[in-house]
């Protein structure tokens, strides 16, 4: 009925009948690398020497920013996990110190 209306009663080309919205090809987003950061130096941190610092790495801390985002649950985790690591180390040394590193 509307096409009786709107085509005064002529009835609608088979063409007009298929005309869709025309095709856009779009491009497909490149993929984000997750890590951009390059790794910092960790044994610049007083008291992280290669063994600590290969143990973060391996907990995939590549950063000082890393470090200073740690959450009370991950520091505890990290002291948990990672042998000679303790909680006080790290909130009251390694993050105050990856924090002027990182500055």
């Amino acid at each position: 009925m509307i096409d009786d209306i709107l085509l005064k009663g002529q009835k609608a080309s088979k063409k007009a009948k298929k005309e869709e919205a025309p095709q856009v090809d779009i491009p497909k987003a490149e993929p984000v690398q997750a890590e951009t950061a390059v790794a910092d130096d960790l044994k610049k941190i007083n008291g992280v020497g290669p063994a600590f610092e290969k143990a973060l790495n391996e907990h995939g801390i590549h950063t000082y920013q890393q470090i200073i985002d740690l959450s009370s649950e991950e520091v505890e985790k990290l002291a948990e996990e990672v042998d000679g690591v303790t909680i006080e180390m790290v909130q009251d040394e390694w993050i105050p110190q990856a924090k002027e590193l990182n500055a």
